[in-house]
């Protein structure tokens, strides 16, 4: 069976990448993983969503997964303590509602509810 072709990068993603601080953009995620940063992307603006999708990413709870490099991992994990830093005090990362606490859309959308 030939190699699946990566997905490219979608629209969200590429404007979440180009918002993060150098630093903290996950290159080598974004180069060999594109579908997990499509999926950080589309979670990125509910916390309690981000918190779930971040632990399904690093945490193997089915016992044989083979898991992502060392530097994937590094740059995942970088990200997410950046996103829960920034997180407003009021605002628990895990209990969250769907829906009732999100983070500014980093692309603008007129949707996205700012924090308190």
């Amino acid at each position: 069976m030939p190699a699946r072709r990566p997905e490219p990068l979608d629209v969200r993603a590429q404007r979440l990448y180009a918002s993060l601080p150098p630093a903290l953009q996950p290159a080598l995620t974004r180069e060999r993983f594109p579908h997990v940063v499509n999926r950080i992307a589309a979670e990125w603006e509910i916390p309690a969503r981000f918190a779930k999708l971040m632990d399904e990413l690093l945490l193997d709870a089915r016992g044989h997964r083979t898991g992502f490099p060392y530097e994937a991992v590094r740059e995942l994990t970088a990200l997410r303590e950046h996103y829960f830093a920034a997180l407003p005090p009021d605002v628990p990362p895990r209990r969250a509602a769907h829906g009732a606490a999100r983070r500014p859309c980093v692309w603008g959308s007129a949707t996205a509810r700012t924090p308190r």
